[in-house]
C-alpha cells in the first residue's frame, strides 16, 4: 500500500509540474522582462516635439542585456538608449523622442521592439500628426462597440465631424482607411463632404473574407484647405467571437488535466479496495476449505462406524458430533482471529504484509489437530501470536 502511495504522489507531482509547465511557456516561457505598456499612441502638431517614457523591468533572476530599436518610423522617432544592461529586478525608462518637423500630417504606424538574449516583445505605436491649426476634428465609432468583429461580418462605421471654430457650411475631404499593425490596408476611401457645423457619416465595414486575425487601425483624416485634423480607434478582427482564447484554452487544458487526474486518482484508489478486500475474500476461502476438508475427514469417520454394533455405533456418532462441533467452533475462532489481524494491517495499509500473512497461513493451515489433542497448548500458540501484534503497536 505504501507503494502505491508513493505512486499517486508522483503522479500528481509530474500532473501539477506538466501543468504549470505548459502554462509556463503558454504565458511566453521564461518572462525575462515586462513593459508597462504594449500600446502607445501619439498625438502631435506637425513641426513639434513630444518625449514619451516606457518603462521596462527586469523581471529574470540574472542581468540581462537589453537592447532597442524603432521599426517603420525611423525619421519620426529616436531612442535615447538602444542599449542598455539591467540587473535582476531593476528597472529603465526607454525615453522615445517624436519630432515631427517636416512630416506631412497624416496617420502613421510603427512599432519599438525590445529584445533580450531570451525573448522578443513588440510595443505597437500610432502616432497622429495634425497640422498645427485643426478647423475640422472627427470622432469615431465602431460598432457594435467594445466587441471583436468577426470575419464575415460588416461592422458599422460612424464618423462625425466637427467645426471646431463655426466657420460656416464648408467642403472638407475625408480620408478613412482599416489598416493592420503591419501596415496592410485592407480598405481605403476618400470622399469629399460638405459640413455644416456638424456631419454624421454613417457606412458599412466591407471587410474581406481573407483578412488575417489581429489588431487593426481604423483611421480617419479630415482636410480642409491643409488644415488636417486625425482621430483612430483599435480593434480586433476574430474568426469567432471569444472573450480571451488564451484563457479558454487554457482552461480547459486545466480541467482536462485535472479529470484525467481525478480518474487515475479513484482508479487506483479503488484498485487498493479492491485488492485489500480481494485478501479477505482470500481468507475466507481458506476458511471455507478448511472446514470442508476437516468435515471432510469427520465424514469418512462416520462412514467407518456404520458396520459397529448398535450401541457402539451411536455412541461413536454422537463423538464424531461432538467432534464437528469442535471443530467448526476452533475453525470460526481462528478465522475471526485472523480476519482481525488482516483489519490492522489495512488499517496501517500494509497491503503486502497482508498478502504476506496469507500466504504463511495458506501454508500453515489451521492446526485443528492441535486443538483436538491439545488445546491448552493450541490457545497459547494463537495467543503469542496476537501478542506479537500488540508489540508492533497494533490493537486487538
Amino acid at each position: 500500500m505504501k507503494k502505491l502511495w508513493i505512486i499517486i504522489l508522483v503522479v500528481v507531482l509530474i500532473i501539477v509540474a506538466g501543468t504549470a509547465g505548459y502554462l509556463f511557456f503558454q504565458n511566453g516561457g521564461t518572462k525575462s522582462f515586462e513593459l508597462d505598456t504594449v500600446f502607445l499612441k501619439v498625438v502631435l502638431a506637425e513641426n513639434s516635439n513630444l518625449t514619451k517614457e516606457i518603462q521596462i523591468t527586469n523581471t529574470g533572476l540574472q542581468p540581462y542585456h537589453f537592447s532597442a530599436k524603432v521599426s517603420e518610423l525611423e525619421n519620426i522617432v529616436s531612442l535615447e538608449k538602444e542599449n542598455f544592461e539591467l540587473a535582476s529586478g531593476e528597472q529603465e525608462k526607454i525615453n522615445l523622442s517624436f519630432n515631427t518637423q517636416g512630416i506631412v500630417p497624416g496617420i502613421y504606424i510603427g512599432k519599438l521592439i525590445i529584445q533580450d538574449p531570451i525573448k522578443e516583445q513588440v510595443v505597437e505605436i500610432v502616432l497622429e500628426v495634425e497640422s498645427k491649426n485643426v478647423l475640422f476634428d472627427s470622432k469615431l465609432s465602431l460598432f457594435p462597440q467594445g466587441q471583436d468583429v468577426i470575419i464575415g461580418q460588416k461592422p458599422n462605421l460612424d464618423i462625425t465631424i466637427y467645426d471646431l471654430f463655426s466657420i460656416g457650411r464648408k467642403s472638407v475631404v475625408l480620408n478613412y482607411f482599416v489598416e493592420s499593425l503591419d501596415g496592410e490596408t485592407i480598405i481605403s476611401n476618400i470622399e469629399t463632404i460638405i459640413v455644416d457645423e456638424k456631419y454624421e457619416y454613417a457606412q458599412s465595414l466591407d471587410l474581406p473574407l481573407n483578412v488575417e486575425e489581429g489588431k487593426y487601425i481604423l483611421g480617419a483624416i479630415v482636410d480642409y484647405l491643409g488644415s488636417v485634423g486625425t482621430s483612430t480607434l483599435t480593434f480586433n478582427i476574430v474568426k469567432k467571437t471569444q472573450t480571451n482564447p488564451s484563457s479558454d484554452k487554457n482552461l480547459t487544458i486545466i480541467v482536462g488535466i485535472f479529470i484525467g487526474f481525478l480518474l487515475l486518482f479513484l482508479g487506483l484508489f479503488t484498485y487498493s479496495i479492491f485488492s485489500r478486500d480481494k485478501l479477505f475474500l482470500e481468507l475466507e476461502k481458506q476458511h471455507r476449505s478448511e472446514i470442508k476438508r476437516e468435515l471432510a475427514k469427520l465424514k469418512n469417520e462416520e462412514i467407518k462406524v456404520v458396520r459397529l454394533e448398535p450401541v457402539k455405533k451411536q455412541k461413536k456418532l454422537k463423538e464424531i458430533r461432538e467432534k464437528k462441533q469442535k471443530v467448526k467452533k476452533v475453525i470460526n475462532t481462528i478465522y475471526k482471529v485472523r480476519v482481525r489481524v488482516l483489519k490492522q494491517l489495512k488499517k496501517h495499509h500494509k497491503v503486502d504484509e497482508m498478502k504476506k500473512k496469507l500466504n504463511e497461513w495458506k501454508t500453515k493451515g489451521y492446526n485443528v489437530g492441535e486443538f483436538l489433542t491439545n488445546e491448552k497448548k493450541a490457545k497459547a500458540n494463537l495467543n503469542k501470536e496476537i501478542d506479537s501484534f500488540k508489540k508492533e503497536g497494533y490493537k486487538f
